[in-house]
């Protein structure tokens, strides 16, 4: 099944979370390797006026795409990474534009159409 960005983030900070209850070396471990890998795909989330839903097609809903930027932003306070900043920006750049918000609705709306 395709990657859903909010699922992974949400599941990072219970991972996250566990870890600061147990202090437990290798659930901070996991979390430090799946930090790594979001930031090696992030981009694949990133449509270029838009971010995605899932690392797939799904174009991000209006919701989802300022949950996007909200948990990348939380993501940078609490790993540090600049590129999780970079792309909160980038996507909030993104939805400043008018253009960019058209077209997203229309893809979106197409998707819709056609989903089975």
């Amino acid at each position: 099944k395709p990657i859903v960005l909010n699922g992974w983030i949400f599941s990072l900070f219970g991972v996250y979370d566990y870890y600061l209850v147990s202090n437990d070396k290798d659930t901070l471990d996991f979390f430090n390797k799946s930090i790594k890998s979001l930031k090696q795909v992030i981009e694949k989330y990133d449509l270029g006026y838009w971010s995605k839903y899932d690392i797939n097609k799904k174009i991000a809903s209006p919701f989802y795409h300022n949950l996007h930027i909200s948990l990348l932003n939380v993501l940078f306070d609490l790993t540090n990474e600049e590129i999780f900043k970079q792309y909160s920006n980038k996507f909030k750049y993104y939805q400043s534009k008018c253009i960019n918000r058209i077209r997203s609705f229309i893809t979106k709306a197409m998707q819709k159409i056609f989903e089975r």
